[in-house]
């Protein structure tokens, strides 16, 4: 089963956190062209301790687990919002980033979650979706970053799936279900939350 962390802080947008816990949550291995009932992905939201943290508009998030004890992901997902422009992350953030990103298989930075990864180095000479403005901020804080806010998606061709949009973050989540479980499961996802057009949308961008 896949590892996956959504990190939560105070000030991050609750609408990117739930779409990736509704999304990767309800995923299941495919046998004959339908789910079965085991799980793909084992979600966690992770905070810097336990304790209850407060989102973009005042909704209380509980993370299951610490940054300190969460090693060895496979999916992180690290969701933007005001408390990632105005640096309301906890300090330790950056340094678990830097140790875990390189070991993952995908790391999903969802709008202004990319504030995080920038501040943190982690953005050099890559390519990347923010939301568009914010597009100057970003290449100012990491200049070698090839940073666009004219996509809705943009995969580097590594590990790092980027977002424009806060209700991108479905798109993101169904294209990352794509490319780790094939089209199938990701129409599956898609047609579970009523959201069927997407399909067509992202499957030329993300198969290979």
């Amino acid at each position: 089963m896949n590892r996956v962390g959504i990190i939560v802080y105070d000030g991050a947008d609750e609408l990117e956190i739930s779409a990736s816990v509704e999304i990767l949550t309800s995923i299941r291995t495919l046998e004959n062209g339908k789910w079965t009932n085991d799980p793909v992905f084992d979600v966690q939201l992770v905070g810097a301790s336990k304790h209850p943290v407060l989102s973009s508009h005042g909704m209380g998030i509980v993370p299951g687990a610490e940054l300190a004890e969460t090693k060895g992901l496979d999916i992180i997902v690290l969701p933007g919002g005001p408390g990632a422009r105005l640096q309301k992350y906890p300090d330790a953030l950056a340094p678990w980033l830097k140790s875990e990103m390189p070991r993952a298989k995908y790391v999903l930075s969802l709008t202004t979650g990319a504030f995080i990864l920038a501040r943190a180095g982690l953005l050099k000479g890559r390519r990347l979706a923010t939301y568009k403005a914010f597009v100057a901020d970003i290449k100012r804080i990491e200049p070698s970053a090839n940073v666009t806010g004219d996509e809705r998606i943009v995969f580097d061709g590594g590990t790092l799936i980027s977002t424009s949009g806060i209700s991108v973050a479905v798109e993101a989540c169904l294209a990352l279900v794509e490319r780790m479980e094939g089209f199938r499961s990701a129409e599956i996802a898609a047609k579970r939350i009523g959201w069927p057009e997407i399909i067509d949308d992202f499957v030329p961008l993300y198969t290979t």
